[in-house]
């Protein structure tokens, strides 16, 4: 179950609604997402301030994702290094 949003949590991140935390690691926050169909993804916004070779991880990550069959792993259909916040 995803813990509840923290009052700074955006309600949007890009095309994804966001529902609750899923977690937060030294990258960044890990938020439950809904698309506009209704299925649930995984949505990671890393802290303000990464370096390089943690955007690279991220990069490896977000490519890794992708290659796993999709009954197995959160669906991964975009990533980004920079989280659109909804105003």
């Amino acid at each position: 179950m995803p813990e509840p949003l923290h009052p700074d949590d955006p309600p949007e991140i890009g095309q994804y609604r966001v529902i609750g935390r899923l977690g937060v690691g030294g990258q960044g926050v890990v938020y439950l997402g809904q698309a506009r169909d209704g299925r649930y993804v995984a949505v990671k916004v890393l802290h303000d301030a990464v370096s390089d070779q943690v955007l690279e991880r991220f990069a490896k990550e977000v490519a890794a994702a992708r290659r796993v069959e999709p009954f197995c792993v959160a669906t991964g259909t975009a990533g980004c290094s920079t989280a659109v916040r909804a105003a």
